[in-house]
């Protein structure tokens, strides 16, 4: 191998992209960090208005002041995000190039830009994501927002139709909804969220269909003609008038400028292909965050970034746990998941897979916040280890914590249940879930409730 200018280049755009390279600058390492310029920042943004748009939700007001909401968002990026700064990095001592460039195998391997030729290690693949426009004709003559543009908009849209079901999409759909606006959401599948259980699916699309949203499930636009209002001329339904058209089709990494085939590395796929530890097919070459694919992509889960620059900067040993991985659907209430659903657990386990479901409305924090709609499920292994969890509920995000710990320490049920009880929040929900678990653990007619039977009558007689 040639000379080296770094022990690693990070080809970035993504938040996971800035956290890896953080971390690696800590350790020590010299780390380059190339990403287009405003990337990141759009992420942020779209991902803290539909954040901030629900915390609205949760409230009592309905009053939003648009042109307030945008200065908002921007200083809670400066105030909250200051270590992953392009300033904060350089300082740490990440080189940062604001700039893209595509790589070359070498040896040795090389990040090629308009100015520099950065020759490293390894390489970490966590470019920036958009929605893809769809092939309709009379689209991409039209005036469309992605959803990173939304807040360049002089005040709160009136009417507007979203086209696709991206998760931050559907979260804004029914938090602009709630707000006044009369959206309209349109896809061409027959389910919002395909991933989950059908019966959960279902229940995000009575919340958002509660909130005012008009939502048209399978179907398509087959061309959108007009300037203002833009007309979309729908298939089996009339013409749809509105002011302004959101794509928000499921996003994809931009892999196109990396040259990734003279690695090897197939990008005939929408997504990155690799191993269990983030390894592509080039053995030097790992990748992270959204370019994975997945919806957990859009939420504050770095782990990924973590073991993509262990294993690039040092042995690659560690391997990601694709179950262990929290995904958020910033919804209100919002949808939490972790590990795997009912129905792969029923395919996999069978007869081996337990259910347990609480209810928001049974417990006593959600009466005292009023927030009652929502409930926990998980799915449990009859010998005790937790294989699975969706949570609809305002405390959905500090459950799943606590219950990614148990999956990741491969603590069963029965370690959980020794948990300290807490009066109200996440703990209760916990708790309920360990009772309802306990009790159809030790119901008539199982052998432990069999053979405690057993032993208060051996014992009775003796006492006799």
């Amino acid at each position: 191998m040639g000379f080296v200018d770094y022990d690693v280049v990070i080809v970035g755009g993504s938040l996971q992209a800035r956290a890896a390279a953080a971390r690696g600058a800590r350790q020590g390492a010299r780390v380059a960090l190339a990403e287009p310029p405003g990337e990141v920042e759009r992420e942020l943004h779209a991902q803290l208005l539909v954040r901030h748009l629900a915390q609205i939700q949760s409230g009592e007001t309905k009053q939003l002041d648009w042109a307030a909401c945008g200065r908002y968002i921007q200083r809670t990026m400066e105030v909250a995000y200051p270590q992953w700064t392009r300033s904060a990095l350089a300082t740490q001592g990440v080189d940062v190039l604001e700039e893209s460039g595509h790589l070359s195998p070498g040896p040795p391997l090389t990040l090629i830009t308009g100015q520099r030729q950065l020759h490293s290690r390894g390489a970490i693949l966590a470019p920036a994501v958009q929605s893809q426009l769809p092939p309709i004709p009379g689209l991409a003559e039209r005036a469309y927002l992605n959803l990173e543009d939304l807040t360049a908009l002089p005040q709160c849209p009136d009417r507007l139709v979203i086209l696709g079901r991206r998760p931050l999409a559907i979260a804004l759909a029914q938090a602009l909804a709630h707000l006044g606006t009369l959206v309209t959401l349109i896809s061409r599948g027959d389910r919002l969220l395909p991933e989950e259980d059908a019966d959960i699916s279902e229940f995000v699309e009575s919340l958002v269909i509660a909130a005012g949203v008009d939502l048209r499930l399978g179907t398509s636009v087959v061309e959108v003609t007009g300037e203002n209002p833009l007309i979309l001329h729908l298939r089996d339904h009339p013409p749809l008038a509105t002011d302004h058209l959101l794509v928000a089709t499921l996003p994809r990494p931009h892999l196109a400028p990396l040259n990734l085939r003279t690695l090897g590395i197939s990008t005939e796929t929408p997504y990155l292909s690799v191993d269990d530890h983030l390894s592509t097919v080039h053995p030097r070459v790992f990748a992270c965050g959204p370019a994975l694919g997945g919806y957990w992509a859009e939420v504050r889960d770095h782990q990924d970034g973590a073991i993509a620059l262990d294993n690039a900067l040092y042995l690659p040993q560690r391997a990601i746990r694709w179950h262990h991985r929290r995904a958020l659907l910033p919804t209100w209430p919002p949808l939490g998941r972790l590990g795997i659903t009912t129905t792969q657990a029923r395919a996999w386990y069978g007869p081996a897979a337990t259910v347990l479901q609480v209810p928001l409305s049974g417990l006593v924090s959600s009466h005292l916040t009023d927030h009652t709609t929502g409930f926990c499920r998980w799915v449990v292994h009859r010998e005790g280890p937790l294989l699975g969890a969706q949570v609809v509920a305002p405390e959905a995000d500090q459950v799943l914590v606590i219950l990614a710990m148990a999956l990741q320490h491969r603590l069963g049920l029965q370690h959980l249940a020794q948990i300290p009880r807490l009066p109200y929040g996440s703990s209760e929900i916990l708790h309920q879930l360990l009772e309802a678990w306990q009790q159809q653990r030790w119901q008539p007619g199982r052998w432990r409730r069999d053979w405690a039977e057993n032993w208060f009558n051996w014992r009775r007689t003796r006492q006799n």
